[in-house]
């Protein structure tokens, strides 16, 4: 989407479209491996990396919402308390034959199940952010792990924690991911094919609600701006045209263009476009005169083959002129009222962000980007700069191997309780 000018409020109309893309590339862009069905993307592992983190998720929801999710919340407190509670109900809600020949993976998937009572706009309302996770007790363990998380993905910067919040509550609400946990053999913990499908299935639908929210806010934008002025469109009248002309052309149409969008549009850019369609349009009626005069029977006899609009291309750009004077003050009024500042174009975005994600995500070296794109190792590494510094993300180190810092490497109480469900 092409912005002319936005809001100088906040996280921008354009940075936040980039960002969702930067962030939709991520699955797309993962490397291939082969195997007997063929070339398959990998998952990528910042994704699948979520996957663990979904299960604490799940606590903080548990201890938040627990007189919602559970029968008789009374007596349990923490989220590992709540969670174990709601392993039990499940289990005793049911007959003992009904779980012969059953395992761990059906309590899980009616478990889980049982957290489709809550309303889903009611638990986006209870974890907007990430920031948010720290003000209470139950959400910092959540909040030091996807801070650990993004740390170790390239992704380190509050926006894509953001995000990686916007990711946990719709994975939540999945319909299809409970019943993963029925296959044979299917650790809880690990991203099966399967589940890493759905995986990437929601953080490509939770890239994509970026874009439509801002098409949204451009749309609201526009409504400000605009409101219900009769914004009108460029008309150049033949009829204006000088006496000689209007006998010659007393039969054309007025020649229309709509009006121009500033917020989408710059002056320069809507001068060129409706200029190019007035010169085809001129093209156009002077091809089907030709035309006429070709099927003529004495067409072999001396007809004017003068290009008979030659003279009209001045009359109308003093026309586009005059008309764009007025909307310039339009635009001028608007700017001042609404806080709108120009966007810069950046013809190369979608390569750019794409060079981006390549190296900042998955460690490709600019040496072998610029090979493949033709070009030299300075112009990525600037445009991979460029594009971090428009996103808001810092380049990412080298990773480090081995323990998060302050980690102690044991057993998280997520992973102790579904251990527990084989026993």
């Amino acid at each position: 989407m092409r912005y002319a000018l936005e809001q100088n409020v906040g996280e921008t109309d354009s940075v936040r479209q980039a960002r969702g893309a930067f962030m939709a590339l991520i699955p797309d862009l993962a490397p291939s491996v082969t195997t007997q069905f063929g070339s398959v993307k990998t998952i990528p592992s910042l994704i699948a990396g979520l996957w663990r983190v979904f299960f604490v998720f799940i606590l903080t929801v548990a201890e938040r919402f627990r007189a919602d999710l559970l029968n008789a919340p009374k007596g349990v407190r923490t989220g590992e308390e709540v969670f174990q509670r709601l392993l039990d109900e499940v289990y005793q809600e049911q007959e003992s034959a009904f779980w012969i020949n059953k395992d761990r993976g059906d309590i899980l998937t009616i478990a889980l199940h049982r957290f489709h009572r809550l309303e889903q706009s009611k638990i986006e309302r209870a974890f907007p952010d990430w920031k948010s996770l720290a003000s209470r007790k139950s959400g910092r363990q959540l909040h030091r792990r996807l801070e650990d998380w993004s740390r170790t993905s390239g992704l380190d910067a509050d926006w894509c924690r953001d995000h990686a919040v916007r990711f946990l509550v719709p994975l939540l609400f999945d319909g299809q991911l409970p019943w993963t946990f029925l296959f044979p053999d299917s650790d809880p913990l690990s991203v099966t094919p399967y589940r890493g499908s759905r995986l990437i299935d929601i953080w490509r639908f939770t890239a994509r609600h970026v874009t439509a929210d801002v098409a949204w806010s451009r749309f609201d934008l526009a409504v400000q701006v605009y409101g219900n002025q009769d914004l009108e469109p460029f008309v150049f009248r033949w009829s204006d045209l000088s006496a000689n002309l209007r006998e010659l052309h007393d039969d054309l149409r007025d020649f229309e263009a709509p009006y121009w969008n500033y917020l989408r549009e710059t002056s320069a850019e809507y001068k060129r476009r409706v200029e190019i369609d007035f010169r085809i349009y001129c093209l156009q009626r002077e091809i089907t005169r030709l035309r006429n005069v070709r099927e003529q029977e004495d067409w072999r006899q001396k007809f004017e083959l003068k290009n008979q609009l030659a003279g009209a291309l001045t009359s109308f750009k003093t026309k586009l002129n005059d008309y764009m004077a007025n909307m310039t003050t339009k635009k001028k009024t608007a700017e001042a009222k609404h806080s709108l500042h120009s966007v810069d174009e950046k013809r190369s975005l979608a390569h750019h962000l794409e060079w981006t994600v390549r190296v900042q995500i998955y460690g490709e070296k600019v040496s072998d980007i610029a090979k493949s794109a033709n070009v030299k190792d300075p112009a990525v590494s600037k445009a991979v700069g460029e594009t971090l510094r428009l996103i808001g993300l810092k380049k990412r180190a080298a990773v480090r191997r081995g323990r998060v810092r302050g980690s102690k490497n044991k057993l998280s109480p997520t992973a102790a309780i579904l251990r527990g469900l084989g026993r």
